[in-house]
């Protein structure tokens, strides 16, 4: 076929629970002028003979087979650019499914205002109920600016706050990537996505906004890559400090400065509070206080440049332990006037509960514990009880990381959404 205007790059590792309708919904496309790079990064569940069974059928799919997991969507993507042909380039996932007239309205629209980065919203589809919501979505409208058609210069103190680290709802001009050589960040297992999407923000001379809900992404996938936190959590550090470097070394770093420091400090609370085993949350959080705030410029920070989310946690790093680790989410995560419930009544727990309990913005509706029957408490619930209230965040108040990720487990099955899901 002669060059497509558009190339889809589409990592897949193990999801072929999913692999069916997304595919079906890039196939069927209303703009048909497209290339699919499938790379199959070493999948055991059966992916590979679905990619298999797409290309088949359609000569526009490319399929590039890889025996070895690489351990992050990086490689394939990288790998899959390296081929593509199109004028334009968009990065998708394979858990994901698509509007059919995605590609039609971004093409259409980049053509028009002539943008080397368009960018469309999106709704959050939940794994554990498939439930569709508006909320929790990528394009953060209060930051965006009046212009149909911008770049960072026009905004350079909040441009990283318009759009999370995400790249499957961005239609990218090829030309800019070859141009600057923008590859994914190959020596961090997570977050390799955020040195390429960052920069392409500044990167990008000519981008604009479509506000229609294109793309349905899977959120909190329990198995996904996100729950590798853990065991790469000097990953949030390795994407950062590559940012900075490209930044500084171009000098570009001064111009994007306060809002870099604030998406920084923003992403590495996200990071922190992802983390479940107790003993390496306070690892990490010794490690922003002693290290990675100084090598990633967060040291140097001009009073009055931070937004409040950020400001109160950096401080509270500066002062880390117990205490005030809990007080980030209860002041800078849930809103005033949350409803809580708190799962664990061991030593912790009760610590816990008495710092939550003695919090005037928020409201303890449940106090519950596998164990309660043994306890001998009537303030202690069994966890089945958790169904008959209505919380917005329950905070798991358990130190050993086996057990949290039992209680994780179960709560998903009983349908409680990940992201209300805290640990401290």
């Amino acid at each position: 076929m002669s060059d497509p205007q558009i190339s889809i790059v589409i990592p897949v590792y193990n999801t072929s629970e999913y692999l069916v309708q997304c595919l079906d919904t890039i196939v069927n496309q209303t703009f048909r002028d497209i290339e699919i790079i499938c790379v199959n990064d070493g999948s055991t569940d059966g992916s590979f003979d679905i990619l298999k069974e797409f290309s088949d059928k359609d000569n526009r799919l490319i399929l590039i087979n890889r025996n070895v997991a690489s351990g992050s969507a990086a490689l394939p993507r990288n790998m899959g650019l390296d081929l593509a042909q199109g004028k334009y380039v968009m990065f998708l996932d394979s858990d994901d499914y698509f509007d059919l007239t995605m590609l039609e309205k971004l093409y259409t629209y980049a053509e028009k205002t002539k943008s080397d980065l368009v960018m469309c919203d999106n709704y959050a589809v939940s794994f554990t109920t498939g439930e569709i919501k508006t909320k929790d979505t990528e394009l953060h409208y209060e930051y965006l600016p009046k212009n149909e058609v911008f770049s960072y210069k026009d905004i350079p103190d909040t441009i990283f706050q318009i759009s999370n680290a995400a790249c499957w709802h961005k239609l990218i001009l090829r030309e800019t990537l070859i141009h600057y050589n923008l590859k994914f960040q190959l020596d961090t297992p997570i977050l390799d996505d955020i040195y390429f999407v960052n920069l392409l923000l500044v990167l990008s001379k000519r981008i604009s906004v479509i506000r229609d809900r294109l793309v349905f992404y899977r959120t909190n996938r329990y198995d996904a890559q996100t729950t590798k936190i853990e065991k790469h959590k000097e990953s949030i550090f390795l994407a950062f400090m590559e940012l900075n470097q490209y930044l500084a070394a171009h000098s570009l770093y001064e111009e994007v400065k306060v809002s870099l420091q604030n998406w920084t400090l923003a992403t590495m609370a996200w990071w922190l509070y992802s983390i479940g085993n107790y003993k390496v949350h306070f690892e990490l959080l010794d490690l922003y206080k002693k290290e990675y705030f100084n090598k990633l410029g967060l040291m140097d920070i001009v009073p009055g440049t931070l937004y409040d989310g950020p400001e109160r946690f950096y401080n509270n790093v500066l002062e880390c332990d117990i205490e005030r680790s809990l007080k980030v989410v209860l002041e800078s995560t849930l809103v005033p006037g949350s409803k809580i419930a708190i799962y664990g009544a061991g030593l912790f727990g009760h610590h816990i509960y008495e710092l939550v309990k003695t919090h005037d913005k928020h409201h303890i509706v449940i106090w519950c514990d596998k164990n309660a029957d043994k306890i001998g408490n009537s303030l202690i619930k069994h966890p089945s009880k958790m169904t008959d209230c209505d919380f917005d965040a329950i905070i798991i108040a358990i130190a050993d990381y086996g057990v949290i990720k039992e209680v994780k487990e179960y709560l998903l099955g009983m349908g409680v959404e990940v992201q209300k899901i805290y640990t401290i």
